[in-house]
């Protein structure tokens, strides 16, 4: 994960974004497993098209869904510790199994490369 936010940024601040997108990626799967216990055992419904899965990722990735002046997200990249919105979506999905199968889209980071966030703490 360090080596994909690296592409976006300077190393130490790779690095630093790195750790902090961890707890990302933790509250997505802790909430995909939340959301798959509530299901208590049985499929969710296919509605206009998409699986419980797919919606669940698409209301995730909403968050990404604003509207920012380049001068307001050159300041957000350069002063907030914490990515862009956009970013923060971009850079998690990725790293969550769970995205790659419920869309069926072949993992572009390699298992290996991933952020192990469910084998932290």
């Amino acid at each position: 994960m360090i080596s994909q936010v690296g592409n976006q940024t300077s190393i130490d601040e790779g690095c630093s974004r790195a750790v902090i997108e961890i707890p990302y990626i933790q509250n997505l799967l802790l909430a995909l497993d939340a959301y798959h216990a509530s299901l208590h055992g049985k499929a969710a419904p296919v509605i206009s098209g998409l699986t419980g899965d797919q919606r669940f990722f698409m209301s995730y990735a909403q968050i990404a869904r604003a509207k920012i002046r380049p001068a307001k997200l050159r300041e957000i990249a350069t002063r907030d510790v914490h990515r862009p919105d956009k970013f923060r979506v971009l850079g998690v999905l990725p790293n969550v199994d769970g995205w790659h199968e419920a869309f069926n889209v072949k993992p572009y980071v390699s298992p290996t490369r991933r952020a192990s966030a469910h084998l932290v703490g």
